[in-house]
């Protein structure tokens, strides 16, 4: 979400002014309408925005939103000004119209109380927690938590017509006026059913109206406001005790016991100091001018601004922290904190980046003062040596050392350069616990030891006598019990080991010890050791590690651990023996060692920046505080009272409900009783977390998961198909590294009923049931399997005799006749060769004869058994074909790639013969084709081609009542089959049949 910084210009200058922290939201961060009317907070913690344009419910993270869309299970109209929660989970809304809606938040559901649904409302104000006053025509109600009625105040102002607006004082009176002329203001006593007006000397000039804002009940004074002429504060008794004369300004409310916001609609904001009359304008968002319409105070104590540009939270900071960012001269971009330490002489130091400036501590007015600028070096490095405090840096191998009980600076001479003579930057300087004092440069200058005793010089090259090492950029050290001493460089993951008893060197990468999880190619930033004689080495990139040497053993924290970033610059151990750290862009954390539990700290926590990019860190043992240094700025704080914030146990619960993919309305406290086929459920659910701090959430299915499942996909669970069974869905969340789980109170409890067909009972009659089927099917199989089978054999026998027959007797009787028919005609025309007419005739009798002979052959050939096979089809199709083209100048190339004896059905030989033949007809009559291709090839199905060389034609001109193709096409599709038609270059067919 966008965070925005407000401009308080002078907030600090009010005499109780409080340190604040702003954050703004609008329709980019998820906000329904930027128009916010009205706020309140329920009691389980969620935020919620009346709108110009909807309803919103707010977690911290993520914005619900409510539209008006015409459903009757939507918010019915827009337009929120007021909202109340009356009890748990049910919030009272005011919409357009005056029209008084209530939202079950627990289940989504909009509806309107029986009460009100006929009765105009334009305002709800609490009496007490079971009491409400609400404003209606002519009269005020007082309803109940349900919006039942209880009572009615029915007040004469002078026989006036129009809304009543009724405001609660106390839990026994309140304030009454007339929404269209509010000159009139009377109290109301509800235990004695009194009313009296009050007097405030007011006249029906619109100069002089006021409108009611709020009621100082310590004081009980009555705050009003006039658009026209300021603020106002009146006494009970109707005097006016307090004018603030300003214009344009609509509305008032207590900021604290001594400031007064002050709202306009058209140009922001004040605050308006109630002791000395000071006014400072409030920048929202960068903007002055914004109709502000609300203002509200959350349980923390923070303020929620809304407006016609979003809404705006100042969340109030506890001043735990002490920063300093303003300085004499002032460092320019880049030149950050670099070290704060405490001298010999008990003051604090402190030197930024490459700077020769050197600043002291004025304990007095606990301000930085500049001490001097006599730093030459510029550091890079800063160190204790003894009393002194040594600087090294900035384009040379010379250093400056610093006696803060002399307050002496002394610049050293060029004795380094012998030996670093390609360096320019001294890296490191310290001294060990011995006395020695050691050097490092870049540019393989190595490392360089002057001995206490008798100032005698070592140097160590990479590959020199005493051991290897890889590079010469070692910025960091720590020395461990032993007086050895441990270097990190921010060129690789390793660390160089110098063994104080044998003078040598070696390196040791930690990628090798076991306890290690995954691979570090992260350079080391920072190197610590502690009273246990463990290392701690922060990471660029790779968190931090605890290394115990003696034992060979290491334990490594990331961000799965709880650390906010992997990105770890420095770390330090204070009193208690907990671990500070600071990250280069995510805030500083603290990691509480004995009890393995990581805490975060953020600007949200009152630290004034984010972002560490330098080893800028320090414990004040004498004072107990840890200083640390940002990009910008310098902190101190009390590592004590920081970690005894109020650390809230994150709250969650269970939104919505989906059954089956539809929202399922249900109360989540309650048990949810499910038929066997609402099985397929998904479970929403929010986690309040206003600070927006990095939490984890796990969620768990009891009577279904067997463990905890990380939320890495949102805030919804999902399970489909769950079997019968009684379940309890819980939910656990917690800060980042805090060891704190929050559940919800009483986890979510449904039950998905057995299905009447998988009861026990009905089981054992399915069992029983079924053995005895099972015996009287076997018996009645085995009788009539004999019985069946013979039935089937007989009837084929029948069908294949009754097709013989057929066929058979067709042949005989009707072949015969047409003989008959044929030789008669025959010796007829020989003998009237003379008449041309009849000679004509019986030519026509003869060639019918044949045709009929031809097709009774056909149809014998289909109906008999014994052609039923591919092959025969094949060769009655070739005959056929051969026997068809002999009379005409067609050259017939058939081919096939059947070899089998495959039985085929009669109707399947039929109708692709059929086509066959009427594909040659068209081809001979038409087609003034050479050459006719015929193929048969069969895999799993049989594929017959048809192509000619003829002209082709096309499918558009096709003389009319022609059914050739159709019928082609007929055939194949009665049999199951697939027909193609192409003509490109002739007319190619494709028959494709299963057989």
């Amino acid at each position: 979400m966008r965070v925005v910084i407000l401009f308080f210009c002078t907030v600090s200058s009010l005499a109780t002014a409080q340190d604040f922290s702003h954050l703004h939201y609008n329709i980019e961060n998820g906000l329904a309408d930027n128009r916010v009317l009205s706020i309140t907070q329920d009691s389980r913690g969620f935020m919620w925005f009346g709108l110009g344009d909807g309803l919103s419910r707010f977690d911290g993270s993520v914005f619900k939103n409510y539209f008006n869309i015409g459903d009757s299970s939507t918010l019915p109209l827009h337009w929120i000004d007021h909202l109340v929660e009356t009890k748990p989970g049910y919030l009272v809304l005011i919409t357009a119209g005056c029209k008084l809606v209530i939202l079950n938040t627990y289940t989504g559901q909009f509806y309107r109380p029986s009460d009100f649904i006929n009765r105009p409302v334009c305002g709800v104000n609490r009496i007490s927690p079971s009491r409400y006053l609400l404003s209606s025509e002519d009269t005020c109600f007082v309803a109940d938590g349900d919006m039942k009625l209880v009572d009615a105040v029915i007040p004469d102002l002078q026989n006036k017509s129009g809304l009543i607006i009724g405001q609660s004082l106390t839990d026994s009176s309140c304030l009454l006026s007339l929404q269209n002329d509010p000159t009139e203001y009377y109290l109301y006593r509800y235990d004695v059913k009194k009313l009296s007006k009050l007097d405030l000397g007011l006249t029906p000039s619109d100069a002089n109206v006021l409108r009611f804002n709020f009621y100082d009940s310590i004081n009980q004074w009555l705050y009003f406001t006039n658009f026209f002429s300021g603020v106002y504060r009146y006494s009970l008794d109707g005097k006016q005790l307090k004018h603030w004369p300003m214009r344009n300004y609509d509305f008032c409310n207590f900021f604290n016991d001594s400031t007064l916001f002050i709202g306009r609609l058209d140009a922001g904001a004040i605050l308006l100091n109630l002791k000395n009359d000071y006014k400072i304008r409030l920048n929202v968002n960068n903007k002055i001018a914004y109709d502000a319409h609300t203002l509200f105070k959350d349980i923390e104590g923070n303020f929620w601004i809304g407006t016609d540009i979003g809404v705006t939270r100042l969340k109030v900071n506890q001043q735990l922290v002490k920063s300093w960012e303003k300085f004499e001269p002032q460092p320019s971009a880049g030149n950050y904190p670099i070290r704060i330490l405490r001298g010999k002489d008990q003051r604090m130091y402190l030197a930024f980046y490459a700077l020769p400036s050197l600043y002291q501590l004025d304990s007095k007015n606990d301000e930085w003062k500049l001490f001097s600028k006599n730093l030459i070096t510029g550091p890079w490095c800063v160190n204790p040596v003894g009393d002194d405090i040594i600087f090294t840096g900035g384009q040379t191998a010379k250093f400056t050392t610093f006696s803060p009980l002399t307050g002496k600076f002394q610049h050293s001479t060029d004795f380094l350069k012998r030996y670093f003579p390609n360096s320019d930057v001294l890296i490191l300087a310290f001294q060990h616990s011995n006395g020695d004092r050691w050097y490092s440069a870049n540019k393989g200058g190595g490392f360089v030891r002057v001995a206490a005793t008798d100032g005698a010089i070592h140097h160590y090259t990479k590959n020199g006598a005493r051991g290897h090492f890889s590079w010469s950029y070692y910025s960091t050290y720590a020395e461990d019990d032993s007086g050895d001493l441990w270097f990190g460089v921010n060129k690789t993951g390793s660390l160089l080991h110098w063994d104080y008893q044998t003078d040598r060197f070696s390196e040791v990468w930690l990628d090798t010890i076991p306890g290690m999880k995954g691979r570090i190619y992260d350079v080391i930033n920072e190197v610590i050791h502690d009273k246990q004689n463990n290392l701690w080495i922060a990471f660029d990139g790779g968190g931090i590690v605890r290394y115990d040497h003696a034992r060979q053993r290491l334990t490594r924290y990331t961000d799965e651990d709880g650390l906010p970033s992997r990105f770890v610059s420095s770390m330090i151990f204070d009193g208690k023996g907990r671990l500070w750290l600071t990250t280069y862009t995510k805030g500083i954390s603290c990691l509480l060692v004995d009890e393995n539990r990581i805490r975060a700290f953020t600007k949200e926590d009152g630290l004034k920046e984010n972002e560490f990019p330098e080893r800028c860190i320090y414990y004040d043992s004498i004072e107990n505080k840890v200083w640390i240094g940002g990009a910008s700025s310098v902190m101190r704080f009390d590592p004590d009272s920081l970690l005894a914030q109020d650390k809230k146990v994150i709250t969650v619960y269970l939104d919505e409900i989906y059954i089956n993919g539809k929202q399922y309305p249900h109360n989540p406290v309650e048990k949810l009783d499910l038929p066997y086929e609402k099985n397929n459920i998904q479970l929403y659910f929010s986690a309040i977390n206003m600070d927006r701090k990095s939490i984890h959430l796990a969620y768990k299915l009891e009577g279904y998961d067997t463990a905890w499942t990380n939320s890495l996909s949102g805030t919804v669970a999902a399970y489909a198909n769950l079997p019968p069974g009684d379940y309890a869905f819980a939910i656990k969340a917690s800060y980042k590294g805090d060891s704190r789980q929050a559940y919800f109170s009483k986890p979510f409890t449904f039950n998905i009923d057995t299905p009447w067909f998988q009861t026990v009972w009905f089981q054992i009659i399915v069992i029983v049931t079924f053995i005895l089927a099972v015996i009287l099917s076997v018996r009645e199989y085995y009788s009539r399997k004999a019985e069946k089978q013979k039935l089937i054999l007989e009837n084929k026998q029948a069908v294949e005799k009754e097709r013989t027959r057929i066929a058979t007797d067709m042949h005989d009787d009707f072949g015969a006749g047409l003989s008959r028919i044929k030789f008669i005609s025959e010796k007829i025309k020989l003998k009237s060769k003379k008449e041309s007419s009849l000679s004509h005739d019986l030519t026509k009798i003869s060639d019918y004869s044949d045709e009929m002979a031809e097709k009774m052959n056909e149809i014998v050939w289909a109906l008999n058994e014994r052609y039923d096979s591919l092959e025969d089809l094949v060769s009655f199709s070739r005959a056929y074909a051969a026997d068809y083209l002999q009379h005409h100048p067609i050259k017939l190339n058939f081919t096939s790639n059947i070899n089998t004896n495959q039985l085929v059905k009669g109707e399947v030989r039929r109708n692709v013969y059929l086509v066959i033949k009427e594909s040659l007809h068209n081809i001979v009559k038409h087609a003034g084709a050479t050459q006719i291709e015929i193929n048969f090839q069969i895999t799993n199905r049989l594929k017959v081609t048809i192509r000619d060389n003829g002209k082709g034609f096309s499918t558009n001109h096709i003389r009319p009542f022609a059914n050739g193709i159709s019928n082609m096409i007929k055939r194949i599709e009665d049999i199951g089959g697939k027909f193609e038609l192409f003509s490109e270059q002739g007319t190619t067919i494709i028959l494709v049949v299963d057989i």
